[in-house]
C-alpha cells in the first residue's frame, strides 16, 4: 500500500548461511564413509580448466557453485545483442571466482587472516547444519545440484566470504589501509532542507487483490466505514478486518511525510482532524479508510532515496568499488572449457 521509509543504504551483503545449502545428517558414524565416497566419485568427475588469473587456473568445480550467484550480474550487464545470456553467467561467475583470489590475495600482503578459532567456528557452523537438516542423502542431493562437490567446497565458499568481510573492516578501520580506496568515494550531495508536514494515521484497507472485482471490495469496505462511523472500535476494525499487513508492525499508525506513501493516503489523512475518520479513499491498492493519529516522531516514514548515506556506508561502497577496479584491471583469461560448463 504504501513506499515505506528507506532503510539505510547498506551494503549487501551476501547471507554467509544461504538457505539453499540443504545440507543435513543421518547418523555421525556414517559421515566418513559417505565423505570418502564422494571424494572416490570426484575423482572420475571432469574438471577442466576454464580460466586462467594472475596466473592461476580455474577450473570447472571453482565455478560450478558460482552460477546461481552469477545469474543477477549477468543479467544486469546482458546487452541482448553481442552476448549469449548463458555465456554472460559463465563469465560472471569465473568474476566471482577471480574476486575471491584477489581478496585472499590482498589479505596475505597485508597480514589479514581468519582466526583458528574463527575457521573452527565455520566448522562447527556446517556441523549444526548437518546436524540440523534431513540426512546426508539430502544433503549431497542438493549439494550436488547446486554445483558443489564436497563439503569441502561449502567450507571454502563460507571462509571466502568471512575473509571479505573481514578484509573491508580492516580497511575501514585502518586509515593508512583505506587510503588506496579513498578515490572511489562517493560525494554526498547537498540535500536543501524543507519543513515537512508530518502526519499519522491508522487504516482499515480493502485491497482490490484480494476480491473478485473493484464492486465487491467496495461493498465490503462500505460496511467497515459505516461500523467505524457507529463507533466500533476502529483498531479491532483494524487488526480483524483490515488487508494491509504493514499495520501488523505499526499497530498505532504510520507517521509519514509527503512522498512516503501513496499521494492519496497523504492527501487524505492531511485533510482530517486529530481522531477524524475519512470516508472512503480509493488508490490503486484499494480502499482506505483512514484515521489520522498522533504522530511518532522517532519514526517517520521518507520517500526513497530522500536519505544520505552514511560514512559508513561509502566507505564499505569505495572499498568495495575499488576492488571491481582491481579486478578490471587483472587479466582473466577465459578457456574453451568455459562453455561446456552447464547453465540451468
Amino acid at each position: 500500500m504504501n513506499n515505506k521509509k528507506k532503510k539505510k543504504n547498506t551494503p549487501q551483503v551476501p547471507d554467509r548461511r544461504w538457505m539453499w545449502l540443504g545440507i543435513a545428517t543421518i547418523a555421525t558414524a556414517i559421515i566418513a564413509a559417505i565423505t570418502v565416497g564422494l571424494v572416490l566419485w570426484n575423482e572420475h568427475v571432469p574438471n577442466p580448466t576454464v580460466a586462467s588469473f594472475r596466473g592461476a587456473d580455474i577450473n570447472a568445480a571453482d565455478v560450478e557453485p558460482r552460477l546461481q550467484e552469477a545469474e543477477g550480474r549477468a543479467w544486469a550487464n546482458f546487452d541482448g545483442e553481442s552476448m549469449v545470456i548463458e555465456d554472460t553467467i559463465r563469465q560472471e561467475a569465473v568474476r566471482l571466482v577471480a574476486m575471491d583470489m584477489l581478496i585472499a590475495d590482498y589479505a596475505a600482503q597485508n597480514g589479514i587472516a581468519l582466526s583458528p578459532e574463527h575457521l573452527q567456528g565455520i566448522t562447527q557452523e556446517i556441523n549444526d547444519m548437518i546436524a540440523n537438516a534431513g540426512g546426508l542423502a539430502n544433503w549431497n542431493q542438493d549439494m550436488q545440484a547446486h554445483g558443489f562437490r564436497n563439503r569441502q567446497q561449502v567450507e571454502a565458499a563460507f571462509q571466502n566470504q568471512d575473509l571479505m568481510m573481514h578484509v573491508i573492516s580492516t580497511i575501514m578501520d585502518s586509515p593508512e589501509l583505506f587510503a588506496e580506496f579513498e578515490p572511489f568515494m562517493e560525494e554526498v550531495e547537498e540535500v536543501e532542507e524543507v519543513e515537512e508536514y508530518i502526519v499519522a494515521a491508522t487504516h482499515i484497507l480493502a485491497a482490490f487483490d484480494n476480491f473478485d472485482s473493484e464492486e465487491v471490495a467496495h461493498i465490503y469496505a462500505e460496511e467497515l466505514l459505516q461500523r467505524a462511523l457507529d463507533g466500533e472500535d476502529f483498531n479491532m476494525l483494524v487488526a480483524e478486518y483490515g488487508q494491509d499487513p504493514g499495520m501488523i508492525g505499526s499497530p498505532e499508525g504510520y507517521t509519514f511525510v509527503e512522498g512516503a506513501m501513496v499521494p492519496e493516503f497523504y492527501e487524505a489523512t492531511r485533510a482530517l482532524e486529530m481522531g477524524g475518520i475519512s470516508g472512503l479513499v480509493r488508490s490503486d491498492f484499494g480502499y482506505h479508510i483512514i484515521m489520522r493519529v498522533e504522530p511518532n516522531l522517532d519514526d517517520v516514514m521518507r520517500p526513497w532515496g530522500s536519505e544520505a548515506p552514511t560514512l559508513e556506508d561509502r566507505m564499505w561502497r569505495a572499498i568495495t568499488t575499488g576492488f571491481e577496479a582491481k579486478l578490471i584491471d587483472s587479466d582473466i583469461t577465459f578457456r574453451p572449457a568455459l562453455s561446456n560448463i552447464e547453465v540451468d
